[in-house]
Order: C-alpha cells, then structure tokens, then sequence
C-alpha cells in the first residue's frame, strides 16, 4: 500500500502537526507571560514545568514527522533487504564465506564424525595439508568411505589447470604423484581394515574447481580461472544441509566424468559411491 494512503499513517502525522502547532501557541503564550514585573505573570515554578513540557511535546511532534516521512521509508527498504537475503541464505544453505588466503574453512570437526568424504582437490598436496590427518584419525575410529578426485596427470587439461593454480604443468603433476603416494602410506599404515573403510582416488580431465563434501556439509573454493598468481586470494563458501547448493555440489561427484581409480584400498573395493547411485 501506498504509504500516502495508509489511514493509520495520516492520522499519526496530522496528530503530530496538530500538536506541535497548539505547543508551539501555548509556548508562546507562557513566554509573554513569564516570570517578571507588571500585570499578570507566571511564577518561576509554573514557567519552568510549562516551558519543559511543551518543548518535549513539540520535540516528540517534530521527530515523529521526521521519522514518518523521512525515516521509517528508509528502514522498511532496509529491513525488506534483510528478510530477502535471510531468505536465499536459508533457501541455499549459505553459512561461511571466507578468503581463502586467510582464516581458511574449518573442517576439522566435520570430518573427524563424518562417513562419507568427498573431494575434488586440484592440488592434492594442499588438501592432503588441510585434511588428511582428520581423515585418517575417522577412518582408524570407524567406517569412513572416502573419494578423492585429483586432476588428470596425463590429461589434455593439465596445463590449463596448473595455469590455474600458479604453477607450471609437470609441478603439478609432481604435486599430484607426491600426494597420492602420501595418502597410500598414511592409508596402509593406519591399519582400517579393522573398520572396514575405504577410499579411492580417481581422476577427472579439467576440475575447474576445489569441493570437499563431508556428509550433507559441502564447501567449494573459487579462484581466478586463469593465471592464478600465488598468493593471490580466492573465496570459499560453505553450504550446510539439504540447500539446493550443497545437493548440486554433491551431484558434481555423481555426474562428473572420472577416470578409473588410480588407487583404491581396499584393493578390488567396489566403487562405494557410485554403486549407491
């Protein structure tokens, strides 16, 4: 509605008017008659309490025109802002956005009670840095299935996607062979069997970016698609519950085209999420 047309709104400033005008006469009034010699004048005590009060009278009047066609306009825009963007964050499940140069996303809680873990690291060795003694410490406790897609070493894509990372394509394909062999040493001597957890790593041409899903948790790191110069920043959102967001992140993992395991423990494991498609 328009707020010309609001009665509620029209009766509360007419009022205000009304009395700030009749404050105003009255003010007046008190002061030709304040307290001084010849003919009928105010004591000091009546001046002083009438005076007081009909300046309040005229202040709340005047602030409550201020506020009715100034103000309230600007707050309710403001606070139409708030709900909508309160909406979408509930609606996406946005509840972090960090720079990733900086206070990075925590998962360490997260994985250490997850069962399903989840990643695409186009460079391993700095997941492997984040998150992989979390990993290690769930899968020793109890059954963990964990996938981690890295970029395709011998791919078509590699050079783009080091280009990407600030690096230059066999230094990345170092990165990728000196994580892999990080993981299968921490795997093998973590001894899970016991737990009947498993993990594979499997491959993917031209990864354009980092996720990491952790149960229903999904986190997904963005930088500059092209010529990435270290220690330039990028942003990491993170998106909790069953938001449309984290269930399209999560669908990466189902719909991505991956290339067959380079290494799976235990050996011969079926492919734990895939076959749960």
């Amino acid at each position: 509605m328009d707020a010309s047309l609001n009665p509620f709104r029209n009766r509360l400033a007419g009022t205000a008017i009304v009395m700030s005008i009749a404050s105003t006469g009255f003010l007046i009034l008190v002061a030709w008659r304040s307290p001084g010699d010849g003919g009928w004048r105010l004591d000091e005590t009546t001046y002083a309490v009438l005076t007081s009060l009909l300046s309040t009278v005229i202040s709340i009047g005047i602030l409550s025109l201020i506020w009715e066609y100034f103000l309230r306009r600007s707050y309710a825009r403001s606070l139409h802002h708030y709900l909508s963007l309160k909406s979408s964050l509930v609606a996406t499940g946005l509840t972090e956005v960090s720079d990733t140069n900086e206070e990075q996303i925590d998962l360490h809680t997260e994985l250490g009670r997850a069962s399903r873990i989840r990643c695409i690291a186009r460079n391993p060795i700095d997941w492997n840095l984040r998150h992989l003694n979390a990993v290690m410490k769930a899968a020793q406790s109890r059954e963990v299935h964990v996938e981690i897609v890295v970029p395709n070493p011998d791919g078509l894509h590699l050079a783009a996607v080091a280009s990407s990372l600030g690096l230059g394509e066999q230094d990345l394909a170092n990165n990728i062979s000196t994580a892999i062999d990080t993981i299968k040493t921490r795997w093998q001597q973590a001894n899970v069997v016991a737990s009947n957890s498993t993990i594979q790593i499997a491959t993917l041409d031209n990864p354009l970016y980092d996720a990491t899903v952790v149960d229903d948790l999904a986190v997904i790191e963005l930088t500059v698609s092209t010529n990435h110069r270290p220690g330039r920043s990028g942003l990491a959102f993170r998106f909790d519950g069953q938001g449309r967001v984290a269930a399209w992140v999560r669908s990466q993992f189902d719909e991505a085209k991956v290339g067959p395991a380079l290494w799976a423990a235990p050996p011969g494991s079926r492919d734990y999420f895939r076959s749960q498609v």
